[in-house]
């Protein structure tokens, strides 16, 4: 919508009638006609009380949201379970406090979704009073601009519980406050589902991993491996009931080296040797790392796990490997390590794939390649 005399009108006229009998309102803006926080706010006042309204999705371009809007949004919208924000919002002083669950604001909120675009910084000034004792059995926040703030880890850790489902994946958030959230006792009896912002691989993070006995999904990206004879933990123990594991292996541009593929090789071997051997149903494993004359060979493991169903691998490669380009290895590699790497052909990954296949006649299997730039 937009605000024009018109528009504004019509829908403040139209909410008392129909506002009653909705389930779900969804309040989209125009990106070149952005509302003023005043006419949010009159849209909710004019609605009355909608008493039936369980999932409520903002997404506002440009709009200004302060405390005005939170307190006519928390009169109009008692009962709601479900808000998602998406777009790129302005947030003022006192829209998170204005959502507050100890003014008795949206008492029912269960599921809270952030998907921006900026912003972020101003967000977490009010982020930590909206979540702040609420009982959340999902919370998801993303955003593609924008420098992540310690006050998220806070927030969270405020919770009235650790949310079952907690998505803050791709997140730019210190290893230290992941694991400081990791380390939350809540984790271990509530969270069912989790996606962890880049995380630096180490011994300390790998131990953070678990226990977890309740966790069926988990996405983990980790960024500059470390060679596995550095890692003398298991990383899997702790996750007794993995269903669902995407495991991302990333690093800087330095870092795109052999040593993936031995960190790969590993971390799939620990798997085969963790309870979730007997659980894990499907497994996405992406990232830089050289195949090579390895071929399919490091997912030999997977044919011993009983109920897996799908397999999905996705290979990032990176121009200067392409181009034969020497990269630096970990020096337990010796000097082999240290070669440039050959020109990958498209054959090579062909072949894998037909390998993977005939290894995981039972699995379904996904392999997909790319460039980077």
């Amino acid at each position: 919508m937009a605000d024009d005399d018109y528009t504004r009108e019509r829908v403040v006229e139209a909410l008392p009638v129909f506002g009653a009998s909705l389930t779900h309102f969804d309040v989209s803006v125009d990106a070149e006609m952005p509302l003023s926080f005043w006419t949010m706010a009159r849209i909710f006042d004019a609605a009355g009380v909608m008493g039936r309204l369980r999932e409520l999705t903002l997404a506002t371009e440009g709009v200004f949201l302060n405390e005005q809007v939170a307190t006519a949004l928390a009169a109009a919208c008692p009962g709601v379970t479900r808000l998602c924000i998406s777009g790129c919002p302005l947030f003022g002083a006192g829209f998170g406090s204005g959502l507050a669950v100890d003014r008795g604001a949206l008492p029912a909120l269960a599921d809270l979704d952030f998907r921006l675009v900026r912003g972020m910084f101003a967000l977490w000034l009010e982020f930590g009073a909206l979540v702040a004792h609420r009982r959340l059995t999902s919370l998801r926040v993303s955003a593609s601009e924008g420098l992540a703030h310690p006050g998220l880890v806070d927030a969270i850790l405020g919770c009235a519980a650790f949310p079952a489902t907690l998505d803050i994946g791709g997140l730019p958030v210190p290893t230290a406050d992941t694991l400081r959230l990791l380390r939350d006792g809540r984790a271990a009896v509530e969270c069912v589902a989790l996606e962890l912002p880049p995380l630096t691989l180490s011994p300390t993070a790998v131990a953070a991993l678990g226990p977890l006995p309740r966790l069926r999904r988990l996405r983990i990206e980790a960024t500059s491996p470390p060679h596995p004879s550095r890692l003398r933990v298991r990383p899997w123990t702790g996750l007794p009931a993995l269903v669902n594991l995407s495991l991302c292996l990333r690093g800087t541009r330095a870092a795109f080296t052999r040593s993936r593929l031995p960190a790969l090789t590993w971390l799939l071997r620990s798997l085969a040797e963790s309870p979730c051997r007997a659980t894990l149903r499907a497994l996405s494993v992406g990232g830089s790392f050289y195949v090579g004359a390895a071929g399919a060979a490091p997912f030999g493991v997977l044919a011993s796990f009983p109920v897996l169903a799908s397999l999905s691998v996705s290979v990032e490669l990176q121009a200067a490997a392409e181009a034969g380009d020497a990269l630096p290895v970990d020096p337990r590699e010796g000097a082999a390590g240290a070669q440039a790497m050959p020109a990958i052909p498209r054959s090579c990954y062909t072949d894998v794939e037909r390998e993977l296949v005939a290894l995981l006649p039972r699995v379904l299997v996904n392999l997909q390649w790319w460039h980077s730039c």
